[in-house]
């Protein structure tokens, strides 16, 4: 299942999304105790959590049962500029009340990136404590979108796309010359809320793409983001839908 919903601009998109945040939040808070949630890097989420900060959100929502991680991450420490933490820090955690100790971010003091990656899985397996041979499932999975179909740091022709069983991998992305920290398909797709981010016209036939019944055999990766059981939520921009019926 699936829904799609269009905004004028970047701004609203980001307004929209945090709305449809605050009202996850609340549900899951309210039924399970807790709300966990994979965030993005990126300069679309970016405006999500800019409203999450700010009032009326940032007095509504109930962060002491939010649990965080981070779908992906690049290798240099959280207080550089290219971190996913640091944003989502700068932009929001540093603004609102989530305990620190529900706030898991990849651990960079790890200098080797598989074993940081191994490190993280353990993390999640900690967190979720999902019993034999289950996956575990987040609450809501945030997701950005770039020009190539990437999501996350799953990029085109790299080793993440066909795995089938680890969570979490040290990709290395020849393309950019580096490697980065991602979830993998066979985690992402246990999520019971998939929410795409994406903002403008270069975007618009990805959008086209991820929406079609022909999806699972594109070349984008973020094609094959495909909730098993959850379903999929596109926030997107007029130029992002230009090319949507």
């Amino acid at each position: 299942m699936e829904a799609v919903t269009v905004c004028p601009d970047l701004d609203a998109l980001g307004k929209a999304a945090a709305g449809f945040f605050a009202r996850l939040a609340d549900e899951y808070v309210t039924k399970k105790g807790r709300f966990t949630v994979a965030l993005s890097g990126g300069g679309t989420p970016s405006t999500l959590y800019h409203y999450l900060s700010r009032p009326p959100l940032s007095g509504e929502i109930p962060w002491g049962g939010i649990i965080l991680f981070w779908g992906d991450e690049r290798c240099v420490p959280p207080d550089h500029p290219d971190s996913n933490f640091g944003m989502a820090n700068e932009r929001l955690l540093s603004k609102v009340p989530v305990p620190s100790e529900n706030i898991f971010a990849f651990p960079m003091k790890i200098a080797d990136p598989q074993a940081a990656a191994l490190a993280y899985e353990k993390t999640i397996m900690d967190c979720f404590d999902p019993d034999e041979d289950e996956i575990p499932s987040f609450d809501l999975m945030i997701l950005g979108l770039g020009t190539d179909g990437h999501t996350a740091s799953l990029f085109p022709g790299t080793p993440a796309l066909k795995e089938e069983t680890a969570w979490v991998l040290a990709n290395p992305v020849e393309k950019l010359g580096k490697i980065r920290l991602t979830l993998t398909y066979p985690l992402m797709n246990q999520a019971k809320n998939i929410l795409f981010l994406a903002a403008g016209k270069e975007k618009a036939p990805i959008i086209k793409t991820l929406l079609s019944p022909e999806r699972l055999n594109s070349p984008y990766p973020a094609a094959q983001v495909a909730p098993v059981r959850g379903q999929r939520y596109f926030f997107i921009d007029d130029a992002a839908a230009d090319a949507l019926s």
